[in-house]
């Protein structure tokens, strides 16, 4: 498997475990060099974001 592959798999099921997890969770982001908290929201559109730059790239 290629590494792309990997990665949109691992955003996929963290995707999933997001959504099954309540609103007033604390969730944080890794930028490389800051870890940021965001709201529930703010994670998935992160992610969704992600996934779709790596599928843009394919």
């Amino acid at each position: 498997m290629e590494k792309k592959e990997l990665i949109q798999k691992q955003i996929e099921k963290s995707l999933e475990i997001l959504k099954k997890l309540p609103e007033n969770r604390k969730f944080f982001i890794n930028t490389g060099v800051l870890l940021v908290e965001v709201s529930k929201k703010e994670a998935e559109e992160y992610l969704k974001k992600e996934l779709e730059g790596l599928r843009g790239n394919t």
